[in-house]
């Protein structure tokens, strides 16, 4: 019970950070995490394994969703720009790339 609680928690927050994911396709995301886990704990532990890794290892969970929710959004946006027609396209490209390179001049310094 408590794996699958953790479970669908995480595939709650997944499925809350990208519009028109399915339960399914957040389940999937999931297991895909814990993939390594379950297999090196075997069946008879893996219940355990991965409700305790999920529990004990949050920022790499938040990583990974991190990571799929950047996914979506860049899928959804090539989705948008490939809607618009060729000429609007690369309009749009070049404006975005000016304000890639504006926004960027303005970020603050990163802390590596």
């Amino acid at each position: 019970i408590r794996r699958r609680v953790q479970e669908n928690s995480v595939a709650r927050r997944l499925m809350r950070s990208m519009t028109g994911i399915s339960y399914q396709q957040a389940t999937a995301i999931v297991a895909d995490l814990v993939k390594g886990v379950a297999e090196a704990a075997g069946k008879a532990a893996e219940d355990q394994a991965v409700a305790t890794w999920l529990e004990e290892h949050a920022s790499e969970v938040d990583a990974r969703l991190e990571l799929e929710r950047q996914k979506a959004t860049e899928d959804e946006i090539y989705r948008l720009v490939s809607s618009l027609p060729a000429a609007k396209r690369g309009e749009l490209v070049r404006d975005l790339v000016g304000y890639s390179r504006v926004a960027g001049a303005f970020a603050p310094p990163s802390r590596t």
